[in-house]
């Protein structure tokens, strides 16, 4: 819940958990972002860390491919 300021959870490292999901969903209807973090310099498709998401409601899935992050959805 980010209505009190922006907030950052990390994931694992996604390095031997082949396959494994996370859903992460902001929950609150501020402004403020809910940054989701990777560790060891991991990407989201490619792309840097953190990922924000900035709406209420906002949902992301990832997998793990051993070796980065997946964005399966994001809406």
């Amino acid at each position: 819940n980010a209505i009190l300021g922006a907030i950052t959870g990390t994931l694992p490292s996604a390095v031997g958990i082949t396959g494994k999901i996370y859903i992460l969903k902001k929950v609150d209807v501020s402004a403020n972002a809910f940054n989701v973090a990777s560790t060891g310099g991991q990407t989201f498709d490619g792309q840097a860390s953190p990922y924000s998401l900035t709406i209420a409601n906002e949902t992301l899935a990832v997998q793990s491919d051993g070796a980065n992050w997946i964005i399966l959805w994001h809406f």
